[in-house]
């Protein structure tokens, strides 16, 4: 189910990594790393945590798919845009990244080249994103011309 030799949880130690996404903790739990401290989720608490966001509806619960089984960091998340998305061939192209620098947003290379990648989506990924493709579609309809 994980993608090309990319673990969707890092077994980095938080220096390695840095502070921003998912740390495998052992095999039943998912770490998420907060300012100061890091807190573990099992794999049953992360499933009830996706449960629960795409229940309320939640408009990041794509990205928390994404970021929990394909294992991509924050800043991956953010600088993922359709043209990198291809829902017919079940793929997707990590290429840059989206951080904040001196109070800006600036788009650039990811982390590391190895994290330059195509991944194949599962369907579980896959699903999620064509539901929320045609979400902001029907959204942007709604909105109207500019």
């Amino acid at each position: 189910m994980w993608a090309a030799g990319r673990a969707p949880i890092s077994t980095e130690s938080s220096d390695e990594r840095g502070t921003d996404g998912p740390q495998r903790r052992d095999r039943n739990q998912v770490a998420f790393r907060s300012d100061s401290a890091v807190s573990a989720l099992s794999v049953e608490e992360a499933r009830q945590f996706l449960v629960s966001a795409k229940d309320d509806h939640d408009p990041l619960y794509a990205a928390y798919v994404l970021i929990l089984v394909l294992g991509l960091r924050r800043g991956e998340m953010l600088g993922l845009t359709w043209p990198m998305v291809d829902l017919d061939t079940a793929q997707l192209e990590v290429g840059y990244s989206l951080q904040r620098i001196g109070g800006r947003l600036v788009r650039g290379p990811t982390k590391t080249e190895a994290s330059d990648a195509i991944l194949p989506l599962p369907a579980f990924c896959l699903s999620t994103l064509r539901l929320h493709y045609r979400a902001q579609a029907a959204a942007k309809h709604a909105a109207g011309p500019f």
